[in-house]
Parts: structure tokens; C-alpha cells; sequence
């Protein structure tokens, strides 16, 4: 959030906070042109984001020092303010799990691991499991995760993530499991050092095996997709790009690039730099279908339509979720057992959620800002 201290000069501390979110939009000039073209609702209400204060706080401990909140518009994922904050808090909160399973005194450990499930229908590929993992990705978390509980046993934990596609866009599905296995687990009541799964020595197989046998439980015949287990890291410093990269918001606007004259949109691939081309139509077809499997986003209109019927309003699921001993009914416990603790805020801190700010209503602070509105090009 942008917080501002009200103070002598804070008018000119407000505006700085403003022309920062402007200056923030400045390289995204196709991006403005494209809301306005096609979205101009949603433009409308991105234009007042981080212009205006709605939001005024004094801090209890200390009266004399207040803050004030500038506005967010929350039109994810249009908005590429309010969807950095959402992911950034998103991130947050998942890196303070697992300081709260880490044992006391330790650093945090984290695995990095990646599973397909591929959709094509090449040698050896039925082409079933990836279309039925990206119809129902809540049957794809549960197939990895009993699948993770044998090759790692009991007592372990992960926040895993659901991307529906890659780098290419949203055109292109391509169903993975992007997630962070713990690299503490609960062995015998006690933490324990997670090991890293080995792909060598038949390891590989294994793995392939595994997964399939699973898969077949919840009657999904699967083929066999690809895997990447990571080295451990440890620390939160070594880790924080990966974690980010993998609970970012897809649908990433920053990516995208409009040619107004030809109506052409290009997703850029931020790995090599090359483009994916589509027209508006099949951009709107891609993220409209993504968003009656997922329910992605949570915006009573479907992408500037409304929804077709109520069965598609505001049906968002968890793309991130935890589990095993980092699960929400289990982390308390574990927490307990480890002895772990999440890195106590700043004194002053001004999130909402340590609970020492007061809302207040400080009229003075609206008179002297005014309202403002971003700024776009034509």
C-alpha cells in the first residue's frame, strides 16, 4: 500500500506518492490505449487508483503520528498497481508459513518443484491428463500432493500453485504444479531436515510411477509430463525471486503489448523476449474460458461482458493452497511442535493487520489534496 505520514508538507508528500503511481503506468502506453479501446470501465476506475485518499489512520501508541492510505481500485488483473500489491501480499503472508514451520533458531529450507501434465498426444501420450487437470486443477493438487506424501513420507508440508499456462500466454494452456515443498518436516513429532527427491539412479521412474499410480486413483489416466526438483535453498533472502515468480498473478498486463493500428495484441516472453501474436477476440475467448474454469478473478463483469449466468459470478478457487502440515486446520499445531516464529513487524508498522492504527476521519487531509486522477496518453 502507499502510505503517506501526515506531517507538515505532507500535501507535497501526497502528490509525490501520486506521481509515483503515475510514473509506474508511464512505460505501459499500449496498455493504457488497450483499456481504453476495450475496456473503458474498467480504465475509468484504474484512472482514480492511488489519486485519492480514502483512508486515514492515527497510530494508537503515539497520536501525533497519522497516515493516510491512497485509494486502490482492486480491477485485477487490469490494474498493474493493485495486482503487484495483491501479489506482494500474497507472497507475504505464504513466506510468513514457513518461518512458522521452521524450527526455532533455523533458517527456513525450500524445494522448488514443477509437475506437468501434458496435453499433447505424441508417443506414449493419451493427451487425457492436462485437459482434465486444467477442467478440475483442485483433482490435480490432490493427485500431487498423495503422490509427494509417498515419495516423501509423512510429515511434510508445501504451498503449492496451480498455472494454468507458461510464458506463451494464456492461449496455449499448459496445466502445471508449480510448488515450494518445506525443507523442515515433522519426523517422529520433531523437526527434521526435508531431503531433495533424486531423479538419478531410477529415481526418475519412480517418481513417473508414482504420479501415475496416483493419478489413477482419482480416475485420470496419465501420461507420463515433466518434472524439475530444485536444490534445496535456504533463507528467505536466496528464495523470495522463485516464491514470487511462482505466486505471481499469471494474467500479467505488463506483458502485454497492443498494436492499436492493426488491432494485434503480443504477450511477451519475459524468459527469451520473443512474442506470442493474437487477435483481441482470441485474447478475450482465451481469458474468458480461463476464467470460467478458475474464477480467477472476482469482478461481478467477465472481462468487461457480463457473466452468462450467476454460476460464473464471483466462483473464485484457490490457485494457491497449502498443505500437509502448513495446511490451515494443521499449521497452529505445527507451529507448536517446531517452535517456529514469523518475523514480528516494526513497531510502527502501518499494515492493518498489527491491529495499533485507528481509522479516523481527518477532513482537513481531503480539503488540502483534492482528488486527482491518473493522467493517460492518447
Amino acid at each position: 500500500m502507499t502510505i503517506v505520514d501526515l506531517e507538515p508538507g505532507m500535501a507535497a508528500s501526497i502528490q509525490e506518492a501520486r506521481a509515483k503511481v503515475v510514473q509506474m503506468w508511464q512505460p505501459y502506453r499500449s496498455l493504457q490505449h488497450f483499456l481504453k479501446d476495450y475496456l473503458p470501465d474498467e480504465w475509468d476506475a484504474i484512472q482514480t487508483c492511488g489519486q485519492n485518499i480514502v483512508k486515514e489512520w492515527e497510530y494508537a501508541p503515539d497520536r501525533d503520528l497519522k497516515k493516510v492510505q491512497l485509494m486502490h481500485c482492486n480491477r485485477i488483473p487490469w490494474c498493474i498497481r493493485c495486482t503487484r500489491t495483491d501479489t506482494h501480499r500474497r507472497v507475504a503472508n505464504a513466506l510468513q508459513q514457513f518461518e512458522r514451520c521452521t524450527p526455532a533458531g533455523k533458517q527456513p529450507r525450500f524445494i522448488h518443484i514443477v509437475q506437468t501434465a501434458p496435453t499433447g498426444t505424441g508417443e506414449g501420450m493419451t493427451g487425457q491428463w492436462g485437459h482434465l487437470a486444467a477442467q478440475d486443477h483442485k483433482k490435480f493438487g490432490r493427485i500431487m500432493w498423495s503422490a509427494l506424501q509417498e515419495l516423501y513420507g509423512d510429515g511434510i508440508g508445501a504451498i503449492m500453485s496451480y498455472q494454468d499456462f507458461g510464458e506463451k500466454g494464456p492461449l496455449k494452456i499448459h496445466p502445471h504444479q508449480d510448488l515450494t515443498l518445506n525443507g523442515w518436516r515433522l519426523k517422529n513429532g520433531k523437526a527434521a531436515p526435508t531431503p531433495r527427491f533424486p531423479l538419478t539412479d531410477g529415481g526418475r521412474k519412480r517418481w513417473d510411477d508414482v504420479v501415475s499410480a496416483h493419478a489413477t486413483a482419482f480416475q485420470v489416466d496419465a501420461s507420463r509430463g515433466n518434472v524439475w526438483i530444485h536444490n534445496v535453498v535456504t533463507g528467505i533472502p536466496s528464495y523470495a525471486k522463485q516464491f514470487r515468480y511462482q505466486m505471481r498473478q499469471l494474467v500479467d498486463l505488463k506483458k502485454l503489448h497492443y498494436n492499436r493500428s492493426d488491432r494485434i495484441l503480443q504477450w511477451e516472453n519475459y524468459r527469451d523476449g520473443t512474442f506470442t501474436n493474437f487477435t483481441v477476440d482470441m485474447f478475450f475467448d482465451a481469458l474468458t474460458d480461463y476464467q470460467r474454469r478458475l474464477g480467477a478473478f472476482t469482478s461481478r463483469k467477465m472481462f468487461g461482458k457480463e457473466a452468462d449466468d450467476e454460476s460464473d459470478h464471483n466462483t473464485q478457487k484457490r490457485l494457491h493452497e497449502a498443505y500437509g502440515h502448513m495446511a490451515r486446520t494443521k499449521i497452529k499445531a505445527t507451529q507448536k511442535l517446531m517452535g517456529g516464529k514469523a518475523t514480528p513487524h516494526r513497531e510502527d508498522c502501518s499494515c492493518n493487520a498489527c491491529g495499533d492504527w485507528d481509522r479516523t476521519f481527518l477532513a482537513e487531509v481531503r480539503e488540502e489534496v483534492g482528488f486527482a486522477r491518473l493522467q493517460d496518453g492518447d
